[in-house]
């Protein structure tokens, strides 16, 4: 599920330029359950949140050194998460408390909640994904280490929200998700588009972080993938959609629009 929040400040509120640890902080404060907290904190990779720093307009707040939000404007942030039913409640009352109370007002808010059990649609002739906030890809390197991957394919750009769908449904099912699976979508499709530059983050304490940024279209081949195939993509999509792609969506990264032609 996703919950889009608009609000304003009622006073001038000077933060950290890297806004996505004042959006942690205040939904951590206005988790009354506990369960918001508990997806921040379960750690890994694979952690299946994502929230997008404070955005002016259509571009996120994310300077260096601290920022003034001014009172008589609208800001947006969104939240995202996927598991249980219990979040379709959690996670838009922690945004709403968050954002609608102490320094802050709501000004409108939008939630999308959508069932991974649903049948999936057609298969989508054509795939675009827009970034939001840079995107931490990743590869591992020969000697190890892990390195940017400065043109992701669809391969790369569904690597997470799999592993999401995977964690989902293990601890729902005991059901497991083959890596190879991102390997087995991607071969139905050609990339058309890619628009992409990488980004330096200042993400506070000296700490600076890469990501790519970027636009990227693949288009579906005449090759009918296999239903199995054709549900994970679906599913993959809904939670690429919810909680973002790649590493540290949980502080702000890899939040993804979706275009999908069927």
């Amino acid at each position: 599920m996703r919950v889009l929040v608009r609000f304003a400040v009622r006073e001038a509120v000077e933060i950290p330029g890297f806004t996505p640890s004042f959006v942690k902080s205040l939904l951590i404060m206005g988790d009354g359950g506990g369960l918001v907290k508990e997806l921040f904190t379960r750690g890994g990779a694979n952690k299946p949140l994502g929230i997008t720093p404070v955005m002016a307009g259509g571009r996120p707040i994310l300077s260096e050194g601290r920022v003034t939000l001014k009172p008589g404007r609208t800001y947006w942030v969104g939240v995202g998460a996927a598991g249980g039913e219990e979040l379709v409640e959690a996670v838009p009352a922690a945004a709403l408390n968050a954002f609608g109370s102490g320094v802050c007002e709501t000004a409108g808010a939008e939630v999308e909640a959508v069932r991974l059990e649903e049948p999936p649609q057609a298969i989508p002739k054509e795939i675009t994904v827009k970034t939001l906030t840079p995107a931490i890809i990743e590869a591992l390197t020969a000697d190890g280490t892990q390195t940017l991957i400065e043109s992701p394919t669809l391969r790369d750009i569904l690597a997470t929200p799999l592993r999401i769908l995977g964690r989902v449904l293990w601890e729902a099912y005991g059901i497991n998700i083959p890596t190879a699976w991102g390997w087995r979508i991607a071969r139905h499709y050609a990339q058309t588009k890619s628009k992409t530059r990488t980004t330096t983050v200042n993400i506070g304490k000296g700490r600076k972080v890469r990501g790519v940024e970027g636009e990227w279209t693949f288009k579906a081949t005449k090759l009918k993938p296999p239903k199995y195939v054709a549900a994970a993509l679906d599913k993959a999509l809904k939670i690429a959609k919810a909680v973002g792609i790649g590493k540290s969506r949980g502080i702000g990264f890899g939040q993804v629009k979706i275009i999908v032609r069927r």
